[in-house]
């Protein structure tokens, strides 16, 4: 499953949203910081599922152009 990865804003704050179409999905962890700004710089990412346990999804995250 491929899903974006977009910045938002919720209640004054920059996110890092993780989204299946229109629906967000989860957020970012680690990395997220660097993620943001390379974001707000303009560069588009995807990621890809790579595991689930319980609540926690663990995902990688790649430039959109990437996806396969």
């Amino acid at each position: 499953m491929t899903l974006s990865v977009i910045l938002d804003e919720l209640d004054g704050i920059q996110v890092v949203q993780v989204r299946n179409g229109n629906s967000v999905v989860g957020g970012l962890v680690e990395n997220g910081p660097k993620i943001r700004s390379c974001l707000a710089a303009g560069y588009s990412f995807s990621a890809i599922v790579r595991g689930i346990s319980g609540a926690a999804v663990r995902i990688f995250v790649l430039p959109a152009n990437k996806v396969r």
